[in-house]
């Protein structure tokens, strides 16, 4: 690959292999030693999660009560109560459903910055015992960056993904569930629209993917270049090689430039596709959702719950379609 020039797809294709199942286990089996604590954070979400599910139940019942508290021209004090029970209820289950987040969060913190550690321990162990002829065709720099970069490209994919898989897809079946208890017609328009914004996240960080890969290849390799100039600085003022070793350095980082601005053209197409499609999803829901009020077929307490049914369901679909691409650039 020419210095100045960027990758075609071509070249990318070759870079990248296809995900390897003996490479899904050799991943996986660092995790083996934390499975304990990785469970009970696993737990944590899970709880989570449902206390997130019954949000949208409780909300529905309580903005009914108040609605038909209303209309039987309830005294006052009566119908406080009744918006306060349902508010307390439902900050109740906010902050039980924080502490929990909270306490998934940082256990799976603690265990990814373990595995980071030991994987960096276990890859410095096994660079000492290669032959001397393997550093004479690789650049310290370049192994450098292994140990301090790429290494944590595996710490979400074997902590918060991994804890999170369950939880996540736990969350979207329950979340449809009651979607469809609450109106399953608008229900099966809403998983629709969500999974065509959802195949477009996968296309784009599928070239996210490849760029990244790219992007910490290229950058291994100007950290080795840059690394083996300095070392023999001496080397290179005897011989008045400055400039060569500029211009060899200014073709690499031009290079990790432009592969950074094709990074970021498709992590913003990305970002546009999930705000235009995710307002216009929630644009959809009021305005279906209010002519249904309107005409007497659901309650007000209904529209909000699936509203809340449809940001909490737009989460774990999201996730899950990252995660793929985010195990490939693990793997």
């Amino acid at each position: 690959m020419d210095d100045s020039s960027t990758p075609d797809s071509k070249e990318v294709d070759e870079v990248l292999p296809p995900v390897k199942s003996e490479a899904v286990r050799r991943l996986l089996r660092l995790v083996v030693p934390h499975k304990a604590r990785l469970f009970v954070a696993g737990i944590f979400m899970i709880l989570a999660s449902g206390l997130s599910l019954a949000l949208p139940l409780f909300a529905k019942e309580g903005v009914d009560r108040v609605i038909k508290s209303l209309e039987e021209k309830a005294p006052p004090a009566e119908l406080l109560a009744s918006l306060d029970s349902v508010v307390l209820v439902v900050l109740g289950l906010i902050i039980v459903s924080g502490i929990l987040e909270f306490s998934h969060y940082v256990m799976v913190s603690k265990v990814g910055n373990r595995i980071v550690a030991d994987l960096r321990s276990r890859l410095f162990s096994h660079l000492e015992r290669l032959p001397v002829g393997f550093f004479d065709k690789t650049r310290s720099g370049e192994l450098g960056s292994r140990i301090s970069t790429d290494t944590t490209q595996v710490q979400q994919t074997l902590t918060s993904d991994l804890v999170e898989l369950i939880p996540n897809v736990l969350t979207l079946v329950g979340g449809i569930g009651v979607a469809l208890f609450i109106d399953w017609r608008l229900t099966l328009v809403v998983v629709t629209l969500l999974a065509v914004v959802i195949a477009l996240f996968v296309f784009f960080g599928r070239k996210l993917r490849d760029l990244n890969k790219l992007i910490l290849s290229q950058t291994s390799e100007a950290v080795g270049l840059v690394s083996e100039a300095l070392s023999n600085i001496r080397l290179v003022k005897a011989f008045s090689r400055e400039p060569h070793e500029e211009v060899r350095a200014k073709a690499r980082f031009e290079n990790i430039y432009k592969l950074g601005v094709q990074s970021s053209v498709w992590e913003a197409a990305m970002g546009v596709v999930a705000s235009i499609g995710f307002i216009s999803l929630l644009v959809g829901v009021i305005w279906y959702g209010g002519r249904n009020v309107v005409m007497g077929v659901s309650t007000p307490g209904s529209l909000i719950a699936f509203f809340m049914t449809v940001t909490i369901i737009a989460g774990p679909m999201g996730s899950l379609a990252s995660l793929y691409t985010r195990l490939q650039r693990a793997l």
